[in-house]
């Protein structure tokens, strides 16, 4: 097990500041104008990838920025906090993100967010090794350390969360030749206990992310949130609650 130490004790959503710890949505310009400094002592997290891109349900601009102030597969409830979003996992992929050249010039230690969306767990465990193989290849030219968070469980994605986890084993072993360290991110939602007991005695496994959202239309938990049976975001599914 890898001690991830440097990397600090705050990390932020992946998704938060974007795949470059960018300023990602219009309040986080408006905070830095305020002179509010809400990335400092924070370890950067990037916005998920998966291999070859997908377009998700959020317009992205060349930048790979949100192309809307306000997009329609979100919602936020300013006095309460809550948010609901189903964004959809958009990207560009693994290769072009690469291809920018911004994370290997990074200079502090930092999370790469990658996910596989593929329809079959046999898919999925191709994919990841996939983006190992790239990852190694390009490891040398990366300035700054960096980990991995392994989502394997965002409701948003086109396979139910508790599927996504039973490969778990496999797919931090198909990241191990990269060495770094590993981090599977699950929900409490669906993450079946017997899957984290085991990812206890798992060498490859460096540290457990939890929460990922909490789907709309689990439990009625969405319907407790935002007060109403049918999700805000039913057009896309129901969206994940979190927040």
């Amino acid at each position: 097990m890898k001690d991830l130490s440097i990397f600090g004790k705050i990390f932020n959503g992946s998704g938060a500041l974007g795949f470059f710890n960018q300023d990602e949505y219009w309040y986080q310009v408006f905070l830095r104008r305020l002179g509010v400094k809400y990335k400092e002592g924070l370890t950067f997290v990037s916005k998920t990838t998966n291999m070859d891109g997908r377009p998700g349900n959020m317009e992205l601009t060349k930048d790979y920025k949100p192309a809307h102030w306000y997009p329609d597969c979100i919602r936020f409830d300013f006095l309460t906090g809550d948010g609901l979003n189903a964004v959809g996992v958009p990207t560009p992929g693994l290769m072009v993100l690469l291809g920018r050249e911004i994370w290997q010039k990074m200079e502090k230690p930092f999370v790469i967010s990658l996910m596989s969306m593929a329809a079959t767990p046999e898919l999925r465990l191709a994919e990841h090794h996939r983006m190992s193989n790239i990852l190694c290849h390009e490891k040398k030219h990366f300035r700054a350390p960096f980990s991995l968070e392994l989502n394997l469980s965002c409701p948003n994605g086109e396979e139910s969360p508790s599927e996504q986890i039973k490969g778990s084993t496999d797919v931090l072993a198909a990241y191990a030749p990269l060495d770094v360290g590993l981090v599977p991110k699950y929900t409490v939602a669906s993450a079946p206990i017997e899957a984290i007991m085991l990812l206890e005695d798992d060498d490859n496994c460096d540290g457990i992310c939890v929460s990922n959202t909490w789907h709309y239309d689990l439990d009625g938990f969405g319907e407790k949130v935002f007060g109403q049976k049918l999700s805000p975001l039913a057009k896309y599914g129901g969206g994940g609650v979190s927040g």
